[in-house]
């Protein structure tokens, strides 16, 4: 089975729904222990088991990996 779980939004930002965020070319997706998602794309982004987007990383660059350890920290 295949959802979508963040992306196919108009909005950008933090704090919002992650269904509508813009989400641009994501290149990797880890799952933390905890039920969240991290997202590498345009930014590093972290989706709650409640489905809220949370920007982790604003940078100019694309981040092309992200890693979350299981104390929290983000690589």
């Amino acid at each position: 089975i295949v959802r979508t779980v963040a992306g196919g939004g108009t909005r950008t930002g933090t704090g919002l729904p992650a269904l509508e965020a813009i989400v641009e070319n994501p290149y990797d997706v880890h799952a933390h222990s905890d039920g969240s998602l991290y997202i590498a794309a345009r930014y590093a982004a972290r989706v709650s088991p409640d489905g809220t987007l949370e920007r982790i990383v604003g940078i100019p660059e694309w981040t092309y990996s992200v890693a979350a350890a299981p104390n929290g920290s983000v690589y």
